[in-house]
């Protein structure tokens, strides 16, 4: 879960980027996880993407994605400045 989490906060970071922003800019984050007991690996991995103060955020178990092959989803909103 920790190297999924850390790839789409990778993504997350590239579209909020390409956007003229960055990842202070995100202010909510929603996880979907299939595996509580993961959780520590994502936690890890958004204390990384998010070193300073973290957005809100929460975590949401749940038993299957549309893939079977992720263990976790992330949806983020950002506040970009016009």
């Amino acid at each position: 879960m920790k190297a999924q989490a850390r790839q789409t906060f990778r993504n997350i970071r590239e579209v909020v980027e390409a956007a003229g922003g960055q990842m202070e800019d995100v202010v909510k984050i929603t996880a979907f996880v299939t595996d509580l007991s993961q959780y520590a690996g994502y936690a890890e991995a958004r204390t990384e993407a998010f070193p300073g103060t973290p957005p809100a955020s929460a975590t949401v178990g749940v038993s299957a994605l549309l893939d079977p092959d992720l263990l976790v989803e992330i949806e983020s909103i950002a506040y970009l400045k016009p």
